[in-house]
């Protein structure tokens, strides 16, 4: 076989590219190829993910927003004919005396991609809330939600700039949420938090070691972070986080 062409990156000492070694041509055929990549995604384990989104006004200042975005629409890159989602906002314009209360998107159980990506759309040319998110009520209406099912190969990602319902909050509401994420069945929850404080909170750093979830503070490497944190549900989120 040829040797790489000039300039190819596997000339560079750092490939640690083994350039005397025999190449073996690639010759499987495309219905080879969709054969393996059935099988592959046929011995994937079924996975549900329900994103949870912070869309106070908030999120519009300081680039907020479009990472936001895009850490949820790469997330929705991981559905699949075994991997359902659902799309939940908070707070609910609907309801502003209610911090608990969510607005379901899209609802938990959907397979195709397209309505999450359309409801993104929405928020993304300002379909935001101008009071207040309250997260840790609208974690727990979440994690009371999924944990309705048996199933072990779940996860909530959670994204917001930060915690607005402090001032508020009703006494009991983080003990209630720390005591249903203990239970099973396991529900980890993947935060990516864009606020200044990042994931140095306490209530954050808990909500991690409870779930035995994972917190990802906001920069440019987040989106790809987060995806791939999805991509191990059911597998890294059985400890290995």
């Amino acid at each position: 076989m040829p040797a790489p062409a000039p300039g190819s990156p596997l000339r560079n000492s750092r490939a640690n590219a083994d350039l005397d070694a025999p190449v073996t041509p690639f010759a499987a055929g495309a219905d080879q190829v969709a054969r393996v990549l059935d099988g592959y995604d046929k011995a994937q384990k079924s996975s549900r993910l329900l994103i949870l989104m912070d869309t106070s006004t908030s999120m519009a200042d300081g680039g907020k927003l479009p990472m936001a975005l895009g850490a949820a629409g790469r997330a929705l890159e991981m559905v699949g004919a075994h991997h359902t989602y659902g799309l939940w906002t908070f707070p609910d314009r609907a309801h502003p005396d209610d911090p608990g209360a969510v607005r379901e998107a899209v609802p938990l159980g959907t397979a195709d991609p397209a309505p999450g990506k359309a409801a993104l759309d929405r928020i993304a040319k300002g379909e935001l809330v101008d009071h207040g998110a309250a997260m840790e009520e609208a974690l727990t209406a979440a994690v009371r939600e999924m944990k309705k099912s048996a199933g072990s190969n779940q996860a909530i990602v959670l994204i917001l700039d930060e915690d607005d319902g402090g001032p508020r909050r009703a006494a009991g509401v983080e003990q209630t949420l720390t005591a249903l994420l203990k239970k099973k069945p396991p529900v980890p929850v993947l935060t990516l938090v864009l606020g200044r404080a990042g994931c140095d909170t306490f209530t954050l750093q808990g909500l991690a070691g409870a779930s035995r979830g994972q917190c990802v503070p906001g920069g440019p490497q987040a989106p790809d972070l987060l995806a791939g944190l999805v991509a191990s549900i059911g597998t890294a989120g059985k400890g290995g986080r």
